[in-house]
C-alpha cells in the first residue's frame, strides 16, 4: 500500500457550498480505511470539515495542530491523530482550521504563495504519508493558491446549479496562470457534478455542461497548447442526498453510516462516485463488497 512519492490532492472549487469538505472528508478516510497513510489539511477558513472531524476550531487557535502554522517562523504544524471509523482503530492524520488561518494569509509577510508547498516538500521527502489531502477555500485568494500550488491533482465537485457551472471555465484559466506564473502544472483533475436532483430539468442542463462542455473546453486548450501534462477525468455525479450531510454532520465515515442507518440501495449507489475516485487515485479498485454488504 505503500506509494514510491507522496501524491496531493487539492479537493478544490472557487465557488463556495459545492460539497468540497464533504467529499474531501470521504475521500481521505476511503484512502485510510484502505491501509494508506493520510494527511488531511482543512485549509478552509469556514473550518467545516475541522467541525466534521468533531473538533471546536477554538480549541486549536496557534497549536501546532492549526494548519496556519505553515505561516508562521516559530510554530511548526504537527498534524494530530484522529480517528475515521466507529472503532477508533483505523487513523488519520489532520492538520485543522482555525480562525487565525484567514488572519494569518492576509498578514503581509513574504512569499506567502509558496508557504504551504514549502511545509510539503518537507514532509514528502520524509515518505511519511501516500496521500495528503488538502480542503480548499471557496474563493481565489492566497489560501487557494497555496492549495493549487502544492498539489499534485485536483477534484473538482461542481454543484449541479448555473452559478457553480458558469464559474468553471475561470478556475481553469486560474491553473493556466499558475502554469505561467509558478510553472506549476497539475497531472490529473477529477471532476463530477455534485448534489444533483436528477428529477430537476435544470440540474440536468447543468449536468450536462459538467460532463460534456467543460471537458470540451479543457480539451480546446490542450489543443493549443495549455494543460500540456494534465489528464481529466470526468466520473459519476453524486446525488443530493440527506445521508451525506447526516453522515459528517455527525462526525461519521459515509460508508459506516449508510450501513449503520441508512442501508438503501439509493443510499449505496452514492458511493459509486467515490469507488470511481479511488480507483482513478490509487489504480485499484474499493472493495465492493463493502458497499453491498446489508
Amino acid at each position: 500500500m505503500i506509494n514510491l512519492s507522496t501524491i496531493i490532492i487539492a479537493i478544490a472549487n472557487q465557488k463556495g457550498g459545492v460539497g468540497k469538505s464533504k467529499t474531501a472528508d470521504v475521500v481521505a478516510r476511503d484512502l485510510a480505511s484502505k491501509g494508506y497513510k493520510v494527511l488531511l489539511i482543512d485549509f478552509d477558513p469556514q473550518m467545516t470539515l475541522t467541525k466534521q472531524f468533531g473538533i471546536n476550531p477554538s480549541d486549536i487557535i496557534n497549536t501546532p495542530q492549526d494548519s496556519s502554522s505553515v505561516f508562521t517562523e516559530n510554530r511548526i504544524p504537527q498534524p494530530k491523530q484522529v480517528p475515521i471509523n466507529m472503532n477508533k482503530d483505523i487513523f488519520l492524520d489532520m492538520l485543522f482550521a482555525s480562525p487565525s488561518l484567514l488572519e494569518y494569509a492576509q498578514s503581509g509577510m513574504s512569499a506567502r504563495e509558496l508557504r504551504l508547498k514549502n511545509y510539503l516538500k518537507k514532509i514528502k521527502k520524509e515518505m511519511i504519508y501516500d496521500y495528503i489531502v488538502i480542503d480548499t477555500q471557496g474563493s481565489f485568494g492566497v489560501l487557494f493558491t497555496n492549495a493549487i500550488l502544492s498539489a499534485d491533482e485536483i477534484i473538482l465537485p461542481i454543484a449541479t446549479v448555473q452559478a457553480a457551472t458558469a464559474s468553471t471555465e475561470s478556475f481553469f484559466n486560474e491553473l493556466m496562470k499558475f502554469e505561467e506564473q509558478f510553472e506549476h502544472e497539475i497531472k490529473k483533475i477529477i471532476l463530477f457534478g455534485n448534489m444533483y436532483n436528477k428529477v430537476a430539468s435544470h440540474d440536468k442542463e447543468q449536468l450536462q455542461i459538467i460532463n460534456n462542455d467543460i471537458p470540451n473546453y479543457v480539451k480546446a486548450q490542450k489543443d493549443i497548447n495549455n494543460f500540456t501534462s494534465l489528464s481529466l477525468h470526468v466520473v459519476n455525479e453524486v446525488p443530493n442526498r440527506t445521508v451525506i450531510k447526516d453522515a459528517t454532520g455527525n462526525g461519521m465515515y459515509l460508508r459506516e453510516y449508510i450501513k449503520a442507518y441508512a442501508n438503501s440501495k439509493s443510499n449505496k449507489e452514492i458511493l459509486q462516485t467515490y469507488d470511481e475516485i479511488f480507483k482513478l487515485l490509487t489504480g485499484t479498485d474499493f472493495n465492493i463488497e463493502d458497499n453491498q454488504n446489508g
